[in-house]
């Protein structure tokens, strides 16, 4: 799944060996050195760049998964931690459950945006949960839906 992610323009680390112990598959990667998506939002750099890194990495958020999303994929554990932020470009890992199925895509797209929105980061408000998600709701989510999450947005989302 790793390559097909590849060939659709995503980032994903290069695939070093592949084969089966016993009746498990087995996937080593090559490292990525990035942190974490979870510790690239908490993590706090000297000086006023952060709130803007912050912004910058959950919008790529938005954008990333609706594009993966506009690909015909769904990720089979859509957490921050399966996420690497190298620059303001996402890393995506653990692809055991992802599936690539237009079916799919809808029912799949909200489980995602779902599995996003319950994890836990401190310091990380209800305005910028809804940069992460405004970039992705135009694609997979309904008029209705997208409409009421367009109300709950924050004055400040834009700043």
């Amino acid at each position: 799944m790793g390559r097909a992610l590849e060939l659709a323009g995503f980032r994903v680390p290069e695939a070093l060996v592949v084969g089966r112990r016993g009746g498990e598959g087995v996937l080593v990667t090559g490292e990525v050195a990035a942190p974490s998506l979870l510790e690239a939002i908490t993590a706090a750099p000297a000086g006023s760049a952060h709130p803007q890194r912050k912004r910058r990495l959950l919008e790529a958020l938005g954008t990333q998964v609706a594009h993966l999303h506009g690909a015909g994929f769904v990720h089979g554990d859509l957490v921050p931690s399966n996420l690497l932020a190298c620059g303001d470009t996402l890393v995506f890992l653990d692809h055991d459950r992802t599936r690539r199925s237009p079916l799919l895509v809808w029912w799949g797209a909200r489980r995602n945006l779902v599995q996003l929105g319950r994890f836990v980061v401190p310091g990380l408000t209800a305005s910028d949960r809804m940069r992460a998600t405004a970039n992705s709701e135009r694609t997979f989510v309904p008029t209705r839906t997208a409409s009421r999450m367009r109300s709950w947005k924050c004055t400040d989302l834009k700043n």
